[in-house]
């Protein structure tokens, strides 16, 4: 498959630091020159429109970092209607891509993006769903793009479609000892370590998810509820929004709402203290929970940028405990949406902050239904 190396950056697209605001070329330099900020993509001299002449994520592809090709496509998922009443719930489905979860969107935009910088294999660590999406991609990519997947003896245990491509590392004890191996082994074999959370690419591919909801929604959503772990899905979402209520596509931005369990809340428990950085005596040592997705304890680096979105859109942090979550995963279920309960988690949400008042009737809300099962199991 050589044509997959020919996949070509997009011109228009440039690299900008979220904390400075210096701009640069894309490259494999994933934090600012200048100040070590977190980078962005940016399309600064780019009016948005939608291009009906592609499906799926290339409709958008004047705000994608590549160049249009079609090996690397992901479909539109479907937007369920849940709720009706006072408080208005859609439920965004991207348990039925092809790797079961929204980060699918992030690999399709990462993996070629990689490539295209001259990338041939990168470390990274994962809890789950990351790693077994870019081990499904690093399979259809058959050898362009290898990966080392880096995991905890817990989390390994979540990382499937296994292939000649994708090596898996397991680390004892949490994920934290998992990054220190990713890191030792990055550095003694000289290979690319992929970024995690300070990945642009990333981003890229999951603001998608917030677009097509967008779109279904005829522009007009109050709030977007989303499960975090280290949070990059917000930061996609808020470089998404802004620029669509720049370009009058929307006529306010939506709201965010971060949702962690009970279990694991070190964002929830130091955006109540009022903290800029996370408070260290919340970070769990090794989390359990059944939202197996959002369980990585320390979410130091990425607290602050996530919590300037939820401060700039309004939004909130909230807490869910297990008993909300298995309720509203029951309730999926009866619905027929393949869900996991990381994605219950988002509904649960916004029972809680309906049954609150912090969501008002008639709000028209979101809930990012991030992965769904794998052989009954959540990824």
């Amino acid at each position: 498959m050589n044509d997959m190396k020919q996949v070509q950056l997009n011109p228009d697209c440039r690299f900008i630091c979220l904390k400075c605001g210096k701009e640069d070329s894309l490259s494999l330099n994933f934090h600012c020159k200048a100040c070590n900020g977190l980078i962005a993509c940016d399309y600064p001299d780019t009016a948005f429109s939608i291009d009906m002449r592609y499906s799926g994520i290339w409709r958008f592809h004047k705000i994608l970092p590549i160049l249009f090709h079609p090996f690397y496509d992901c479909t539109e998922t479907p937007l369920i209607p849940l709720v009706e009443g006072e408080g208005i719930l859609y439920g965004k489905n991207e348990g039925v891509l092809p790797s079961i979860s929204t980060k699918y969107r992030q690999c399709v935009m990462s993996v070629p993006s990689l490539i295209a910088l001259g990338c041939k294999e990168v470390t990274l660590v994962s809890s789950g769903n990351t790693g077994s999406s870019y081990m499904y991609w690093a399979n259809q990519v058959q050898g362009a793009l290898r990966v080392h997947i880096f995991a905890s003896t817990l989390h390994a245990q979540r990382l499937y479609f296994t292939n000649p491509y994708a090596t898996v590392h397991v680390a004892e004890n949490n994920l934290s000892a998992a990054d220190e191996a990713c890191m030792e082994f990055s550095k003694k074999e000289h290979i690319f370590y992929e970024g995690g959370f300070f990945n642009p690419f990333r981003r890229e591919g999951l603001k998608t998810s917030y677009l097509e909801s967008l779109l279904r929604m005829d522009w007009d959503v109050d709030v977007f509820i989303q499960a975090v772990s280290s949070g990059m899905g917000i930061i996609g979402f808020h470089s998404l929004v802004k620029l669509l209520y720049k370009q009058g596509f929307i006529k306010k931005i939506p709201k965010i709402v971060c949702v962690q369990q009970d279990t694991c809340q070190p964002m929830c428990l130091s955006y109540t203290e009022g903290a800029d950085e996370i408070i260290e005596s919340y970070i769990p040592e090794d989390p359990v929970g059944s939202a197996k997705a959002i369980l990585r304890s320390n979410p130091k680096k990425s607290y602050p940028y996530v919590k300037q979105v939820v401060d700039e859109t309004k939004g909130c942090f909230c807490m869910v405990t297990q008993d909300e979550i298995e309720h509203s995963f029951n309730f999926l279920a009866k619905k027929y949406v393949n869900a996991c309960h990381t994605s219950a988690a988002t509904v649960a949400a916004f029972e809680k902050l309906k049954n609150t008042g912090w969501i008002q009737p008639g709000d028209r809300c979101v809930a990012m239904l991030t992965g769904g099962l794998y052989h009954g199991q959540d990824l």
